[in-house]
C-alpha cells in the first residue's frame, strides 16, 4: 500500500514485511506497469505471483489478509476503490485477464515464446521455493 505521499508498505500473504518512505505523487501515467522485473537492473522475480489487485485507497491490513484467498467482489469493503484485479486463472498463454477493467496484462518479455513466459499452475498451488523474497523485503527496509 502507499498514502500518497508517505510510507509504501509491502505485504506478503497479508503480513506486513516492511516499508519505504516515498516523496512526491503517484500521478496518472501512460507508462506500462511491470511487475516481477527490475528494470535498472534486469533482474526477474523468481517465484509465483497471484491475485493482485489495484486500489485508489489503502486496504487495511486485516481486510487484505480477510480476502486474500477469496474472489474480489462487492462485499469487499474497498471494493468502490478497486481500479484492476488480475487472478491469474487463465492457465495459458501470455495474456492474465483484468476482472475489472479490461486491462489485461501481457506476461513475458514480448508477444513470442521466450524464456520470460509464465509457467501456469493450478489454482490454490504455489511454489514450495521461493528464492527472492529477500530481495523483495530489502526493498522496504530501511
Amino acid at each position: 500500500t502507499w498514502e500518497n505521499p508517505g510510507n509504501a508498505y509491502l505485504y506478503i500473504d497479508g503480513d506486513p514485511a516492511g516499508y519505504k518512505s516515498m516523496l512526491g505523487s503517484m500521478g496518472a501515467t501512460s507508462a506500462m506497469l511491470v511487475m516481477g522485473l527490475k528494470r535498472d537492473s534486469g533482474d526477474r522475480f523468481h517465484g509465483g505471483i497471484d491475485e493482485v489487485r489495484i486500489f485508489n485507497a489503502v486496504v487495511d491490513p486485516a481486510d487484505m489478509r480477510d480476502w486474500m484467498h477469496r474472489r474480489i467482489g462487492p462485499g469487499h469493503p474497498n471494493y468502490a476503490d478497486l481500479r484492476a484485479a488480475w487472478s491469474f486463472e487463465d492457465g495459458q498463454g501470455q495474456t492474465a485477464t483484468c476482472e475489472v477493467s479490461g486491462a489485461d496484462a501481457r506476461l513475458g518479455d514480448g508477444t513470442g515464446v521466450d524464456d520470460a513466459d509464465p509457467t501456469w499452475i493450478g489454482s490454490g498451488v504455489v511454489p514450495i521455493e521461493i528464492t527472492s523474497w529477500s530481495r523483495v523485503k530489502a526493498l522496504f527496509h530501511r
